[in-house]
Order: structure tokens, then sequence, then C-alpha cells
């Protein structure tokens, strides 16, 4: 048998189906050749220039906590920069709300080695609001023989915020102190307001009335003073007052003022008696 020669397949044998084919997939080929090719210049431009790029991440960046509660935040780090060229670089980390530094490392390190920085945040004990932390990294090229850098500065930053809220033992406490608080304010302004009669009263011992009336801007001293802490949630730093002084002074002065209203009346009453009696003696009309 003779053995058949296999024809060669010619661009002329193409069907225009499987032309368009192939010039489709030689397109599509050469784009992303080019793409490839033109990202890989501008990053070997990108590191000839000696520039740093940073690129920062973190899982949370928003979290919720009760009083007393803990949560870790991991910050995730990436340099790259020029293969000959050292970087030093200097974290901070920050609490904003308290403008208070709780972290600053300086370091370096070679382009591409990962970075990983852990915190603890913790919830205040007391309260509701928020806290801000923000944690930063600037990074340069350390210029040598082989590292012709300009030292330029890269920095990027992330904001993380923490938002706390009562717990279960708190919100119980809080509710009570705030029902004594009540109160308290309720009788003293009862006082202050009949401490304001008694005052334009003729019958009135000045003395109780002044003890009294020191002993009352005391505690309104106070409860102004615990107003401005509850405002602020600062209900750790809340004293509630001991009116019971308050109370027996003015329960004193209540009782001097009825003692003399009785006396009073009896002496009318006697005044009255006695009129009557002298004009009956005048008249000699006196009736049994």
């Amino acid at each position: 048998m003779k053995n058949q020669e296999r024809k060669k397949t010619s661009w002329k044998d193409l069907s225009k189906k499987q032309k368009s084919i192939v010039i489709g997939l030689i397109l599509i080929t050469v784009t992303v050749t080019l793409l490839m090719s033109a990202r890989a210049f501008l990053f070997i431009k990108f590191l000839m220039g000696n520039d740093i790029l940073i690129k920062l991440d973190t899982e949370k960046q928003n979290i919720d906590l009760l009083n007393g509660q803990e949560e870790k935040i991991i910050f995730d780090t990436s340099i790259t920069a020029n293969p000959s060229c050292s970087v030093k670089c200097t974290s901070n980390f920050i609490d904003l709300t308290n403008n208070i530094t709780i972290d600053k490392t300086e370091f370096e390190i070679d382009s591409g080695t990962p970075i990983e920085k852990e915190y603890t945040i913790r919830a205040p004990n007391l309260g509701r609001g928020q806290i801000l932390y923000l944690y930063g990294i600037e990074c340069q090229g350390i210029k040598t023989y082989t590292c012709d850098t300009k030292e330029r500065i890269t920095n990027r930053n992330l904001l993380v915020s923490l938002n706390y809220d009562l717990n279960e033992e708190n919100i119980i406490i809080t509710n009570e102190l705030k029902i004594k608080l009540n109160e308290i304010i309720t009788e003293v302004s009862e006082i202050n307001s009949n401490l304001i009669i008694l005052n334009q009263s003729e019958i009135k011992n000045d003395l109780e009335l002044n003890e009294l009336s020191f002993e009352l801007n005391e505690i309104i001293k106070k409860l102004k003073q615990n107003e401005i802490y509850w405002n602020k949630q600062q209900y750790d730093l809340i004293k509630l007052p001991d009116i019971t002084l308050l109370k027996e002074k003015y329960n004193n002065l209540l009782t001097f003022i009825n003692e003399q209203k009785k006396k009073e009346i009896l002496q009318n009453e006697f005044n009255v008696f006695v009129e009557y009696d002298t004009l009956c003696q005048l008249s000699n009309n006196c009736y049994p």
C-alpha cells in the first residue's frame, strides 16, 4: 500500500469562520501581552524611581463593645521598594479621642517583608461613647552606594472607631442611681420652694432659717456637680448628697413656726376675750 501524504493545512484552506477565530485569538493574545508589558514597564519605572509603595490593611475598623470588654486589632503592612534599597519606617498607634500615643516604633526593613502589628483595645468601665484610634506608618528609602534614592517619605493611615455601651450591670446601677438622684432633687426642690415662702413670713427664726439656707445651698452645689458628671457619663464620680441634716433643720424650723402660730392664735383669742371683758365691764352689759 502506498503511504498517503498528509496535506498541510494552509491559510487558504481555512473557512471564514476559522479565520475569524484565529484572528480573534491573535488579537486577544497581543492585547494581553501589551497590557502585561505596560504594567511591567510601569512597575520597573516605579522601582527605578526609588519610590516606596505601602499597603496597609486591617480586618476591623468599626468595633462595638460593652463596658470592660476587650478586642484585638491587627494591622498588616506590606512595603514595595527598589530591591537594592533598605527602608526605614516609623509606625504610630494613637488614641485620638484622649490624645495619647499608645505605641511608637522605628525599624528598618527590606522590600517585600510583611509587617504585622497587634494591639488590644478596651472599652471604658462606665458610660457610653466612642473612641477613635489612628494607626499610621511612614517610610523612606535609605540612601547608599547601591541605592540612589531621594529619600522621599511615603505614609499610610487607618482610622479605627471603638463604640462602647453600658453592660447589663452598669445599666442596673445607673437606673438605680437615677431614681435616687431624682428623689433627692424632688425633696430639695420642695424644701427650696417652701423656704422662699418662709422668708417672706413674719413668723420665722432667723438663725435657723440662715442655717437651713446655707445647708440647702451646699446640697444644691453638689447636685449641680452631679449633673455635670452625669452628662459626661462619669457615673463613678457621682456622690449622692446626704440630706438628712437638711431635712432635720427644715422640720425643726417648721415645728418652730407651727408653735409660733399656735401661740399667736392663743394670744389673739386671749386679746379678744380681754377686749370683750373690758367692754362688758364698762357697759355693765355682760352676758354669762
